[in-house]
């Protein structure tokens, strides 16, 4: 038998079903458990057995709620659902080549009570699978019309756990009784099965004019995750430790038990097993060197023994004196005189060997183990990891005469994949959602490094999916809570015009249109009679500055009808953007609209909010507060242009008493460096990416201070600007048919890269000693334009030579 997971472009029998309510799209069923109570979580096993009389091909779609794994004939094959909401549901399909004889398909489900908590992400309505194999298969695999039947896995349990005074969203924690469980049931082999309970007729999107609402199915959006079992860490300590309250306790090396580090090293490469014996407790701090986001993997035997495998980030800080952790991590590479604060997840071991793992993925660098024994001992015969993430395919390269820089892409790059799974995510160890404002940073990084655009459309279309009927979307979606953050639906539709710039899907841009108006429309109906907008109603962040409370500017709250220019030029920065994809691929007397309503409102925002004395734009009415973020967006919204946009940056950079942009507005910040050719001080604030490598990070963290999360993708953003800003490669125009490209060095002598595009890449390899030489490559089919020192360069698909004598292209 063999199995592969494939995308289908249309949906079965789209030509041949009629659909009414009374008659489901697809001959099958939605089945489940016999009785379901919403407060009881549950793990199921089901399972089908076939007959193939002859070699033949099978495909077969298969979706649940909430999660799956499918085996066939005892071949892992994939797992799903792919994460939307109920009216968006994804199925999966896969293709099976099937030999003569009998197979049986096992599909092993995790469904998770939001009481427990389920995770934040995911929505949910009942437990069950439905599928559905095309053609003569449909009667033999089926449900609803093949003999499927389903166990209850026993011994598997979810409870909440202690979250530090941190916000965690990534669900309850898993806890098996390995003394119950049953290996022979996990693989469809012997059990107390159950005939399943058809719950619910199968209703598609395209289709669907009548249906309850929930499990409207749409085919999958994305590829199979990548995922590979890996032996990876370096045991970093081993104590005797019977308190299970390890959080408390720092690490002590004067208690490490030296003589056993080696057979725990050995376990971890692969290449050894550890015995402990009765009534023995042991704790493992285990060094991945990296961050990741796997599934650990223990297979060991030993009724009675308590394991718990939890994950952290970084070890905090002890305070001695106080006798406490404290929220500082210090140098993430540190492991002594430090506690390991972190969850995971816990079994007791039974009498037969069982590997043991969690429903979902853990994150982060360090891995404790905590183990007591009873009578029996415990014998680990492997540790190893399912390593997972988005598969992205990284191929750009970029170099420079400053060394320091080097590092900084690949740590950018590993974040963005550990914060990429079946959706885009904002930190995969805290909360495992996908914001608005941070998806559009991560997806620009994705167009200049990897020339991928699925996640990202994905993404696009769940922001759409969560419209309100005031037209704004929710901040984060897919989310079982309502949180909506004004600003973040003005990202969004910037990510929308991002797309339309860096890809070239003209369709896909104009069925989102229809959202980015309703956004818009909510925006301008907080027009106040002083030519202002007042802010919406909702959670007006803009960025972790530590003197804002909540990421709120001044001026930024609606309850107390605030004025902020900070929101007031973002809008207009939208309006602007929104007028460009009117004017292009959608109604050009709404653009025309769309730049009156932004010209009138920069009016008044120079009006209200420009201080002649400090020569910069105040945060609020009164002119007590100021910061970057104002300064850059009056200038990306063409507020201020020309020498009037560079003077306004060069004050800024002047000034001592501002609010600074955090990680992730500095996004915004480098942009506007870039509009008015002030690269240069890009790098000078590129010193937070640079000190990563020295402070033990291997991702970009989420703010300054003491920061939460050490993974967070919002902070990959220097990558796409080492190719959009200080390269300067950028679209020329919708649908990246031309490129242009304005170099801005800075301080840098020489740069050198490539930067993948409609599957090629465009190269560069320049030098700016005494002017500009070097060389410029561009892929079969494209041309465009280098800008340099006032100079105009045409640029061919081919090499294009420069010489810093001649300044201008030779073929």
């Amino acid at each position: 038998m063999d199995i592969r997971r494939i995308l289908v472009t249309e949906d079965p029998l789209r030509d041949k079903s009629e659909y009414r309510f009374e008659t489901p799209a697809w001959p099958a069923f939605w089945v489940g458990p016999e009785h379901h109570e919403a407060d009881t979580s549950a793990a199921l096993v089901f399972r089908c057995t076939f007959t193939s009389a002859a070699a033949e091909k099978i495909r077969l779609h298969l979706s649940a709620d909430q999660r799956y794994e499918l085996y066939v004939d005892g071949l892992y094959a994939g797992r799903g659902s792919e994460r939307s909401d109920l009216k968006h549901w994804i199925y999966e399909s896969y293709e099976l080549s099937s030999d003569p004889g009998e197979h049986m398909i096992v599909i092993r489900l995790w469904w998770i009570a939001a009481s427990a908590p389920a995770a934040e992400a995911q929505l949910s309505y009942r437990p069950a699978i439905l599928v559905y194999a095309e053609g003569a298969a449909h009667e033999r695999i089926s449900t609803g019309a093949a003999a499927w039947e389903y166990a209850v896995r026993p011994g598997y349990a979810f409870a909440d756990f202690e979250r530090n005074n941190q916000y965690f969203a990534t669900g309850a924690q898993l806890s098996i009784d390995g003394t119950r469980t049953d290996g022979a049931l996990d693989s469809g082999a012997s059990g107390p099965w159950l005939r399943v309970k058809k719950v619910e007729k199968p209703a598609l999107a395209y289709n669907c004019r009548e249906s309850r609402p929930w499990w409207i199915l749409q085919a999958a959006k994305l590829p199979p995750m990548y995922e590979a079992s890996i032996h990876a860490g370096t045991v970093r300590h081993v104590e005797e430790c019977a308190d299970r309250n390890t959080a408390a306790i720092p690490v002590d090396p004067s208690k490490c038990l030296s003589d056993e580090m080696q057979k725990w090293q050995k376990l971890m490469a692969g290449d050894g097993a550890v015995v402990i014996p009765p009534h023995t407790s042991r704790r493992v701090i285990i060094d991945l060197n990296n961050y990741y986001c796997a599934y650990p993997v223990i297979d060991c035997s030993g009724a009675g023994a308590s394991v718990r495998v939890n994950w952290a980030e970084s070890l905090f800080m002890y305070d001695a004196s106080a006798s406490k952790r404290t929220s500082d991590k210090g140098h993430r590479g540190d492991v002594d005189g430090k506690c390991f604060f972190g969850f995971g997840f816990s079994f007791t071991a039974g009498p037969k060997q069982y590997a043991y793992q969690p429903h979902t993925f853990q994150a982060g660098r360090y891995v404790e183990l905590h183990i007591v024994t009873g009578d029996n001992g415990l014998s680990l015969t492997s540790m190893s990891f399912i390593d997972t993430h988005f598969p992205y395919r990284f191929s750009a390269q970029f170099k420079s005469s400053r060394g320091e820089l080097a590092p900084i892409v690949p740590i950018a790059l590993r974040t963005l994949a550990m914060c990429s799974h079946d959706t885009s995510m904002d930190c995969p160890y805290y909360e495992r959602l996908n914001y608005a404002g941070d998806t559009r940073l991560q997806s620009l990084v994705a167009y200049v490094s990897a020339d991928e655009e699925r996640l990202a459309r994905k993404c696009m279309e769940l922001f759409d999916y969560s419209r309100l009927p005031s037209g704004l979307t929710f901040s984060r979606y897919p989310t079982r809570t309502m949180q909506v953050i004004p600003p973040f639906s003005l990202w969004w539709i910037a990510m929308v015009h991002d797309f339309a710039v860096w890809r070239d899907d003209v369709t896909f841009v104009r069925e989102r249109m229809l959202g980015t108006r309703a956004v818009l429309e909510h925006w301008l109906s907080c027009r106040a009679q002083n030519g202002l907008v007042s802010c919406p109603d909702g959670w007006n962040f803009v960025d972790w500055v530590p003197a804002w409370k909540a990421g709120i500017p001044s001026g930024g709250t609606s309850a107390r009808g605030g004025f902020s220019s900070i929101l007031a030029l973002h809008l207009i920065y939208t309006l602007r953007k929104a007028a460009e994809l009117e004017t292009s691929y959608g109604e050009p007397l709404l653009a025309q609209r769309y730049l009156r309503d932004a010209a009138a409102l920069a009016k008044s925002v120079r009006s209200h909010f420009y201080d002649d004395n400090t020569g910069l734009f105040a945060d609020d009415l009164k002119h007590r507060e100021y910061s970057e973020h104002a300064q850059c967006l009056a200038v990306l919204s063409g507020a201020v242009i020309g020498a009037a946009a560079k003077k306004l940056i060069n004050r800024m950079l002047q000034q001592q008493e501002l609010s600074r942009a955090t990680i992730y507005f500095s996004h915004y910040l480098f942009e506007a460096f870039g509009a008015v050719g002030r690269a240069d001080a890009i790098l000078e604030r590129l010193a937070i990416w640079e000190t990563l490598p020295v402070k033990g990070f291997s991702t970009t963290f989420e703010a300054p201070g003491n920061t939460r999360s050490d993974c967070h993708a919002w902070g990959a953003h220097p990558v796409y600007h080492f190719f959009a800003t200080i390269a300067g490669i950028r679209p020329d125009g919708f649908g990246f048919k031309r490129v242009i490209m304005r170099p801005q060095p800075g301080t840098l002598t020489a740069i050198s890269g490539k930067m993948p595009v409609r599957r090629k890449h465009i190269a560069f390899d320049l030098s700016f000693i005494d002017g500009m030489s070097g060389t410029v490559t561009l892929p079969a089919g494209m041309n465009g334009e280098l800008q340099y020192d006032g100079k105009r360069f045409p640029l061919a698909a081919g090499k294009n030579t420069f010489s810093p004598r001649r300044k201008r292209a030779k073929r």
